[in-house]
């Protein structure tokens, strides 16, 4: 309480994190409902209509998704959204607050993150879910977006995705 963030501040948490207070400050901005129908809009106009939204941190069980929902948000954030992609890409970010409550250190929850070819992506994890993730990473210089749903393990899983992709396109 009493912390002053811009909107591009706040992103860093939201994407590099997975802050839900972030997420639920943000919606609060306005009425609850009419941030879920901004959401919904936005995700319906960028190519995801089988994405529900039923809160702003993705915690509730009744928000959905599809494989196909994530690749295109990978594509539009690609193509259209690099700067998103430029924060998601960011290992630790040091965000100041008022003078009262200093500065919060906020580091990424991508197990990529480090790696050279990461262009980008973010993780999600809810007991219903379990661990998804989307990954995109540059495979002899060729953006391939990996979605990983329903995982126990997203970055083993993801690993084999890249290692079939690699034996297709070529090491």
């Amino acid at each position: 309480e009493g912390e002053i963030f811009t909107i591009e501040e706040a992103l860093y948490p939201l994407l590099v994190s997975s802050s839900n207070i972030i997420a639920e400050t943000l919606a609060s901005t306005t009425s609850r409902a009419r941030f879920m129908d901004l959401m919904s809009s936005y995700a319906w106009e960028i190519g995801m209509p089988s994405t529900y939204f039923a809160d702003p941190s993705g915690l509730s069980p009744q928000n959905v998704s599809s494989a196909s929902d994530f690749f295109a948000l990978a594509r539009y954030l690609f193509n259209l959204r690099p700067d998103i992609l430029t924060i998601t890409k960011t290992p630790k970010f040091t965000l100041a607050t008022t003078t009262e409550h200093g500065y919060r250190e906020i580091n990424s929850t991508h197990p990529f993150v480090n790696e050279a070819n990461f262009l980008g992506g973010k993780t999600g994890r809810t007991p219903q879910a379990r661990d998804t993730m989307l990954t995109i990473l540059s495979i002899n210089n060729i953006p391939v977006a990996f979605i990983v749903l329903g995982s126990e393990d997203r970055k083993k899983d993801t690993l084999y995705l890249v290692e079939q992709v690699k034996n297709i396109i070529g090491k």
